[in-house]
């Protein structure tokens, strides 16, 4: 996957894990620090400025952080900062440019917000799990434990 995101309950964090997992062990148990580029992927910064939705100085620094991760990102903000509503934009922005997002979260809650901010911003969207666990809106786009056929997954993305 391009961008793996992790909502995680505790401290209000929101744990980003891009581009090359093989090191997450090195940095958890050895404290290696995460890598950066030197400057945020140029296409998906002219993609976020782009979007309709207005982001803060703060959010828009989170994206270009983000967008030159080659390990992790946390994005740290208490409740209410917009750090869902920016995850949803730079996700958008990542999927339209071809990249490849798995979305994990502490609890189906904080899944479902994010995967409705995304639906509101017109993305696609598949969520695996039982629709009796998901939000009435998400419920439509969950593909049921144990059917996991490619029928599946072409009907949960129409």
């Amino acid at each position: 996957k391009d961008l793996i995101v992790a909502l995680c309950r505790q401290g209000g964090i929101m744990g980003i894990v891009t581009r090359q997992p093989g090191k997450w062990l090195d940095m958890i148990v050895n404290d290696k620090p995460p890598a950066f580029s030197e400057h945020p992927d140029a296409q998906l910064c002219s993609m976020l400025a782009k979007r309709k939705l207005p982001m803060t100085s703060s959010q828009i620094g989170a994206a270009k952080k983000i967008f030159q991760a080659k390990d992790f990102v946390l994005v740290l903000g208490m409740p209410g900062t917009g750090k869902t509503a920016s995850i949803a934009q730079i996700i958008c922005c990542m999927a339209n440019a071809g990249k490849k997002v798995l979305v994990s979260a502490y609890t189906n809650s904080a899944l479902d917000n994010l995967i409705e901010a995304i639906l509101d911003q017109g993305q696609t969207v598949m969520r695996l799990g039982r629709a009796s666990t998901c939000s009435e809106v998400v419920a439509a786009k969950c593909i049921p434990d144990g059917n996991l056929g490619a029928n599946a997954y072409a009907d949960a993305l129409k």
